[in-house]
């Protein structure tokens, strides 16, 4: 149900309050931060990206593979983003939020004054050492599922089930709107 619409409006609005260019993988960890935080407020995640642990800590995999695109012409990522050079992503044009609710903004620019003005790495130190549920895969990756989160996170499996309900709803609901 990943929406890359959604996800490059997202990348979009964080890499415009850092000066319309990031290092993308200090982008890729704000906007885990943004998702989690979603997640955990409102019980379901912003883009519905697969989640995944990384040596570097927690990556939303289908937008790495955005970023990481050679090939990609005519994609809505690669519309709006330059291809990285030396491990930077710049905006190319801004293609707007329409895609995203006031919240997902408002937990968009909150994620951003936790983690967008700090070294990156920085970063990936407190995510190795407060998110619970990442582990050092090494030289691979894991998935990492949204029920793996919130209960490393201390919430109860009643909240999990709300979690997939609501998930379960939006594809539904993504569903529907695919056949409009």
């Amino acid at each position: 149900m990943f929406s890359e619409k959604k996800s490059t409006q997202l990348a979009a609005h964080i890499v415009k309050m850092k000066g319309d260019s990031m290092k993308f993988m200090h982008l890729l960890k704000v906007m885990y931060e943004a998702d989690r935080e979603m997640l955990f407020q409102y019980g379901a995640p912003i883009t519905y990206d697969t989640w995944c642990a990384m040596h570097n800590g927690p990556v939303l995999s289908h937008t790495y593979d955005c970023i990481k695109r050679t090939d990609a012409n005519g994609s809505y990522w690669n519309l709006y983003f330059s291809k990285p050079e030396n491990h930077k992503i710049k905006l190319l044009n801004y293609p707007g939020n329409n895609e995203l609710s006031d919240a997902e903004i408002e937990i968009a620019e909150a994620s951003f004054r936790k983690f967008g003005e700090q070294d990156q790495f920085d970063v990936i130190a407190y995510m190795h050492d407060t998110f619970p549920e990442w582990s050092d895969p090494g030289k691979s990756s894991v998935k990492m599922s949204y029920e793996h989160v919130l209960l490393t996170n201390g919430f109860s499996q009643d909240d999990v089930d709300q979690a997939k309900e609501n998930v379960e709803i939006q594809e539904i609901m993504e569903g529907l709107a695919s056949l409009a």
